[in-house]
This record gives C-alpha cells, sequence and structure tokens, in this order.
C-alpha cells in the first residue's frame, strides 16, 4: 500500500471525527502563528524605548505581550481538550474495528499471521493512527507555514537577508526527505523482526513448563538475547539516521546563522537596518531552524509511524468470512451430514483432501482416524466452514452450508479441542460462553450431568469462583467437562470431538469418556481420535489416507477389509513385543 492510499485511510477513519481535528487544527495554527508577535514586539521595544527612550511603549508592550500569554493559554485549553478526546474517542473506535476484524478474518488469514503480530497491531500500530495525524502530519504543516511565515516576516524587514533563507529552506526539506525513506526501511525491517520476536516470546511463555521439564532454560534464553539482540541493533541503526538526519539540518542553520549575524552586523552599522528589526530578524531566524528542525524531525518520525499505519490498513483490507449467500436459516429434519466429492487445498501446491464422500446419518457417532497431516481436522474446519474454497458439496439435511448463514451454522455445532478455551474469569462466565441466556439452574444442571458440580458447590464462590493462577485451578479432565458442559447449555445437534482426550491419562479419560457418550446421545457426533478406547465407542469409523477416504465401516469390519486401518490399529494399539493390546 502506497504513502498516498495510507494517508486516504487516515483520514478515511478521521472522518467522522472532523470537528475535533478542525478544532485541533486551527488551535495549533492560531498558537503557532501568535509566538510570531513577540520578536515585532520586541523590535518595537529595542527601537522605540532602549533607542529613542519612549516610556510610553514600554508599558504597552507589556500589556500586550501579558494579553498574548492569557490568550494563548485559552488557545492551549481548548487544544489540549480536543487531543485528550480524539486520543480516548478516535484511537477506540479504531481499536474496536480492528478487534472486531480480527475476530471475523477467514481461517486461512489467522493461518498466515503469527498471534505477536496481530498483538502489536493492536496495541501498539493503532497508536501510530493518532501519531501520524497530530503529532506528524499537523505539527509538519504547522511548522512549514511557520518557516513561510518567518520567511515573509523577514522579506518585509529586509530583502537581503531574506535571500539567506531561500537557500535553508530547499537544502534542509531534501535532506529530511532522503532520510525519511532510509529510516522507513529501517522501520518495516524492525516492526517484522519485532513481531516476530513477540510471537515466539507467546509460544515459549505457553510452553514454559515444558521447558523447565527439558532443561532447556539457557538454550531459551540464548535464543532470546540473539533476538533482542538484533532489535537493539536495528533500534540503534534507526536512531543513527534520526540523529544524522538532525545533525545535518542544525549544521545548515549554523552557517546560515553566522552568515546572518555577519551580514546583519555590517548593516546595522552601516545604518541600513535599525537594531531592534536586526532583532527580530534574528528572532525569527530562530524560529525559523527550530521550526526546520522539528519538521525534519516529524518528517523521518511520519516515514516510521506510516509503517504501523500500513499495518492497520492492510488487517482492516484481509478479507472476511462471508455469511452465506442468502443467509438461509438452518433447518434441522435429520441431522444427516453429507460430504459430497470434496476437495480442499491450503495452497495450489498440495491437495489436503481429494475426492471424500461420506454420510453420517443423525445419531451415529462416528470416529475419523488417520496418521498426522491426513486431513481430518480439516474435514471438521470445512464442515464449520472455516474454509469455503472447497470442490464439491458439504450439506446438512440437504441444505448446502454455503448458503447457510454462519451464525445459524455454528449455533448448532458443539466443537471441543484438546487445548480447552478456558478464560480466567468465572466459571459462570466460563459457562454463559455457550449460552448468554442460561440461568443459574440450567448451569447447574449441566454441571451436575458432567459430574463438575459436586466439585463446584464446595467451593466459597460457587459459579463465581474465578478460574486461574490466583483461583481455582482445574485439572485438564476438569477443563475437558467444563469445555462439554458449556456446549451442553448450548445444546447443538452435532457434536465434533477433536483428539480431545489425546493428553489425559487413562483414568481422566474414562470419565470424559462417560460424559461423552451421555451428551452425544441423540445428537450427531464426529470424533477426531487416535485412542483405542474413544474408537471403540463409536458406530463406525472413517479411515483418511493422504486426503482420500481409505474405508469407512464398523471397526471388525475395516480390521479384516482396510490395510491402512489396519497398519494404524497395529502401530497405536499392539505391543510389538508380546502382541497385546495396550
Amino acid at each position: 500500500m502506497d504513502k498516498k492510499d495510507l494517508v486516504k485511510n487516515i483520514f478515511r477513519f478521521a472522518k467522522e471525527f472532523k470537528m475535533p481535528f478542525i478544532n485541533t487544527f486551527i488551535s495549533m495554527i492560531v498558537l503557532n502563528v501568535s509566538y510570531m508577535v513577540f520578536p515585532l514586539l520586541f523590535s518595537v521595544m529595542v527601537d522605540e524605548v532602549f533607542v529613542y527612550q519612549n516610556k510610553d511603549f514600554y508599558v504597552m508592550i507589556i500589556i500586550a505581550n501579558l494579553a498574548i500569554y492569557v490568550f494563548q493559554m485559552g488557545i492551549v485549553l481548548v487544544q489540549v481538550l480536543a487531543v485528550a478526546y480524539l486520543s480516548n474517542r478516535f484511537l477506540f473506535d479504531i481499536r474496536l474495528k480492528v478487534f472486531q476484524k480480527m475476530q471475523h478474518l477467514k481461517a486461512s488469514n489467522y493461518q498466515s499471521k503469527l498471534i505477536g503480530d496481530l498483538a502489536a497491531v493492536i496495541n501498539k500500530d493503532v497508536d501510530d493512527m493518532m501519531t501520524v495525524i497530530n503529532v506528524n502530519y499537523f505539527n509538519i504543516v504547522i511548522n512549514y507555514v511557520q518557516i513561510i511565515a518567518c520567511v515573509v516576516f523577514v522579506f518585509l524587514i529586509h530583502y537581503k537577508i531574506a535571500i539567506l533563507m531561500f537557500v535553508i529552506v530547499p537544502i534542509t526539506t531534501f535532506i529530511a526527505v532522503r532520510f525519511g525513506r532510509l529510516v522507513n526501511k529501517k522501520m518495516e525491517s524492525y516492526r517484522r523482526d519485532y513481531g516476530n520476536h513477540i510471537s515466539w516470546v507467546y509460544e515459549i511463555l505457553s510452553g514454559i513448563r515444558e521447558i523447565h521439564m527439558l532443561n532447556a532454560t539457557k538454550e531459551i534464553n540464548k535464543v532470546f538475547l540473539q533476538g533482542r539482540a538484533v532489535l537493539i541493533r536495528e533500534k540503534a541503526q534507526m536512531s543513527w539516521f534520526e540523529l544524522l538526519s538532525e545533525r545535518a539540518n542544525s549544521g545548515i542553520c549554523m552557517l546560515a546563522n553566522l552568515c546572518i549575524y555577519v551580514y546583519g552586523g555590517y548593516l546595522v552599522t552601516q545604518g541600513d537596518i535599525t537594531l531592534g528589526n536586526m532583532m527580530a530578524i534574528l528572532w525569527f531566524f530562530a524560529l525559523l531552524k527550530m521550526s526546520l528542525t522539528v519538521a525534519a524531525q516529524k518528517s523521518v518520525a511520519a516515514q516510521g509511524n506510516l509503517v504501523g499505519v500500513s499495518n492497520v490498513a492492510l488487517l482492516l483490507a484481509e478479507e472476511e468470512e462471508k455469511d452465506g449467500y442468502r443467509r438461509n436459516p438452518l433447518k434441522f429434519t435429520e441431522g444427516t451430514i453429507r460430504f459430497e466429492n470434496v476437495g480442499f487445498s491450503y495452497n495450489s501446491e498440495k491437495e489436503v483432501l481429494n475426492n471424500i464422500n461420506l454420510t453420517v446419518t443423525r445419531g451415529q457417532k462416528i470416529a475419523i482416524v488417520g496418521a498426522s497431516g491426513s486431513g481430518k481436522t480439516t474435514l471438521a474446519n470445512l464442515l464449520l466452514r472455516f474454509y469455503d474454497s472447497y470442490s464439491g458439496k458439504i450439506s446438512l439435511d440437504n441444505q448446502d452450508i454455503r448458503e447457510i448463514s454462519l451464525k445459524s451454522l455454528r449455533n448448532s455445532i458443539g466443537y471441543v479441542q484438546q487445548e480447552t478455551l478456558i478464560f480466567e474469569e468465572s466459571i459462570r462466565y466460563n459457562l454463559r460462553l455457550g449460552n448468554r441466556k442460561a440461568t443459574e439452574q440450567q448451569m447447574i444442571r449441566v454441571l451436575e450431568e458432567v459430574d463438575l458440580w459436586g466439585v463446584i458447590s464446595m467451593l466459597p464462590n460457587g459459579l463465581d469462583t474465578v478460574i486461574g493462577a490466583e483461583g481455582f485451578n482445574l485439572s485438564g479432565g476438569q477443563r475437558q467437562r467444563l469445555a462439554i458442559a458449556r456446549i451442553l447449555l448450548k445444546d447443538p445437534k452435532i457434536l465434533i470431538f477433536d483428539e480431545a482426550t489425546s493428553a489425559l491419562d487413562t483414568s481422566t479419560e474414562k470419565e470424559v469418556l462417560n460424559t461423552w457418550n451421555r451428551l452425544s446421545k441423540n445428537r450427531t457426533t464426529l470424533i477426531i481420535a487416535h485412542r483405542l478406547s474413544t474408537i471403540l465407542e463409536t458406530d463406525k469409523v472413517a479411515v483418511i489416507k493422504a486426503g482420500k477416504l481409505a474405508g469407512f465401516d464398523h471397526n471388525a469390519v475395516l480390521l479384516k477389509n482396510c490395510e491402512e486401518y489396519k497398519r494404524l490399529f497395529e502401530k497405536q494399539y499392539f505391543s510389538r513385543e508380546n502382541g497385546q493390546i495396550i
């Protein structure tokens, strides 16, 4: 996305807050223009009071200075209030849009993004939107207005001295643009490496216990230090370019200043200009130098901040999930799931599923097995419409799921994964994610069904007990059963269990399986599983091999007729030494 498009995106968001931004901009212009009055007053004071001893002017100048100061304080108050309002409302509005966008991104987009990158966008890059408008663009425009005003005032006082300023402005602007481009390249590199590093840190923190068990802390610290060293080096390079730009501009201004001192002193001695006017010129020139330096710094900073703005704009431009062409609600009659000639690939290079034909009738409990990467979870993801770019047809009761609204479809499906999402909030909060209108009696009932109410009822705060490091800690089996209770509140017609017991011990798995059996009664159930105990509880088994359906029948029939199933069965469930089931 080029710079012009980025600017359009920024002001598209700012349009809703047009008046506060206009108030901010006008107050900044008025405030900065008011500073131009002080050199003129000072010039009059030097000539009229110090040179000509006109004491009446002295009192008038003091009153004028006080009046301008009070006026400026009023303008500053307006500006501060406007900026405070925008910093809250404007950024809140964008941050909300970004957060909502993240929740509606297509699954394929999530697959290509790192969590650290997304966190950086919503936390850091959104702030750059306000920085670019208020700190960068507004200040750049105002500083250039101030530069022009300084040149005009000096030109009116003495045109020969003004010529020196015409030399400084284009040279300084050229240097600022050149260094701005260099800093922009460095900022892009830094932002990319920063996102990668933060994603790595999140990953490490989520698996900190495994790192301790592996005694890998020394190696992890080494990698962390290497990552931080890269970021520090890139940050130092950016600081060097910024410093070099600022020093180059200061050097040019210093040389021009010396020229003005020498030439201006000569004009004063020749009587070609008054001492007061010369003092005003020096003041204007000092203001000009400051404006040039600030403008150069803001131009360089703007290049870096535009990287963050670009990340926000690109995220908001990402394709969202489409909620069906006709947005029809799902109408359940039998609860039959049908995959017809379904093919799918994440990219054009490798096909994950190929010509899958599978029918699951109402109330059936089906196990889906296969080697790692065979396409088992992908099959469930297609049913949930995380991906729409598949060939063939997937239907529920002869209704094409592409024509069913996402809300209706996903309300009808309960999905339990191996890594269950339980928030560090109250038990009540976690349960109500499944059904926001659930009553306390309904929550107690489902907790009783999954054998959790006995434990929770003994807690001092009951359903309001907070789960997490500072609250009530749940075991792996309890977390799974709480997730199942949440789905019970949702009351879906179809259940999907995605390797949901693979991380549990045998005893805990048995408890969870008993809960599954109660939950899956009169519901169509798909179980992506590895363990024999899970598979034996199902009506049929679908065997996936390299994206193709290698078999679909009862367990005993597949052991006789399906080579792939026999291979998986022997590999995972029989001991090589004694041939016993394990």
